[in-house]
């Protein structure tokens, strides 16, 4: 049994994907219960260098700069960057930004104890490997630079 002051594991891990076992390989943060919390970009040719991406990725984790951004008119993501390079993002859009900027706390706080699961996970079937009918990529929208942007100085009523 765990002492009263000692903080709860999260559960959270790293879960490498492919679709088959030939296909590159590619990362997603998961909660304890198993939700998606941000994913690599990047595909791997092999499970090491996956790996590697995922340590290098923690070891960056704190000067990778977020970037905030509108999916649509009423959709926000989260992006987490490696000067201009993309090396996270968020596994789906959110309504209110305040949602969106909490989600990116959570994956931060999340990742530093996560662990790689056992093995990669094989599938063909997933969505992430199959665009869905009439759905855009996360990756379109403006970036809206929170320094500059008029909308990003106002109050928020979320």
């Amino acid at each position: 049994m765990l002492p009263a002051t000692a903080p709860l594991p999260s559960g959270a891990h790293f879960q490498l994907f492919a679709q088959d076992g030939k296909s590159a390989i590619s990362w997603r943060l998961l909660s304890g219960n198993n939700r998606e919390l941000g994913r690599g970009v990047v595909s791997h040719p092999d499970l090491e260098t996956c790996l590697l991406a995922i340590k290098q990725m923690l070891e960056s984790l704190e000067r990778l700069s977020a970037d905030i951004r509108r999916k649509d008119a009423h959709l926000w993501q989260w992006s987490l960057l490696d000067d201009d390079d993309v090396v996270v993002t968020s596994s789906h859009a959110y309504d209110r930004r305040i949602r969106c900027i909490q989600a990116l706390d959570h994956f931060r706080l999340q990742a530093k104890d996560a662990r790689p699961g056992d093995g990669v996970m094989l599938t063909g079937a997933r969505r992430w490997m199959h665009a869905a009918a009439g759905r855009r990529p996360l990756q379109t929208g403006s970036r809206i630079d929170a320094s500059t942007s008029a909308e990003a100085r106002l109050p928020r009523a979320n």
